[in-house]
């Protein structure tokens, strides 16, 4: 297994901001970028071979390309999840910290038995997510299998169950409509047969907005490092 696991690979891509480039870069430095990936869209694999190949310089003739179906997106799923989850009602609506921690809570808890990928968590967090965030999630579509990882874990109908601790490192001081939280989040897929698999642990940063210091606060952005 990977070590930033299925759900990264899955979640991989949404649009860093420049405000929340800069609280990485104060925290870890330039030299990190290369590690990070940003929730949404799965990056090329470093290391893949070319998808198309060399043309033969003995061939006389050209043959006529061979036309290729477009990917089909993967259903997402549609059941819900029997574990727990954080609500929008018991949570305080004020507190940046609790509302991150919520957030990454759901998006985190997968469970194969009604996920067809991790994406569907990352959906179940919309509540905790700004609307252009939000939108930016349900625009993302699965076209690629969720990997062999994520088969181990269906056949054993696997879910994870997700612990937060907050980062230490200093961040930029919070202003009455942005605040910024870094987490340490671990999680380790369980089987419903008894299996465990490995854990896996990410670094997140997000970036908090709300249009008033009477609204709640929401996700409007995230950065995860694995």
């Amino acid at each position: 297994m990977s070590s930033d696991g299925p759900g990264m690979r899955a979640a991989q891509g949404l649009r860093g901001t420049v405000a929340l480039l800069t609280f990485l870069a104060l925290i870890v430095g330039a030299a990190l970028f290369g590690g990070c990936g940003l929730i949404g869209k799965a990056g090329k694999t470093s290391g893949t071979a070319d998808d198309t190949p060399a043309a033969s310089s003995s061939s006389p003739s050209r043959t006529a390309p061979a036309t290729v179906p477009p990917a089909q997106p993967i259903p997402r799923g549609t059941a819900t999840p029997t574990l727990p989850l954080p609500s929008t009602a018991k949570v305080a609506q004020s507190d940046a910290s609790a509302v991150s921690s919520a957030a990454l809570t759901v998006m985190f808890t997968y469970d194969t038995t009604t996920d067809t990928t991790s994406q569907d968590a990352v959906l179940r967090a919309q509540p905790w997510l700004t609307e252009e965030y939000a939108a930016t999630q349900r625009e993302h579509v699965s076209v690629s299998p969720p990997g062999a990882d994520w088969t181990t874990w269906t056949e054993h109908r696997a879910y994870t169950a997700p612990v937060l601790e907050r980062g230490r490192d200093q961040a930029p001081t919070d202003t009455a409509t942005t605040a910024y939280r870094q987490w340490l989040v671990r999680y380790t897929p369980t089987g419903r047969d008894g299996w465990k698999g490995t854990e896996v642990t990410v670094v997140v940063f997000a970036l908090l907005t709300r249009q008033s210091a009477a609204d709640p606060w929401r996700v409007s952005d995230m950065l995860v490092r694995s």
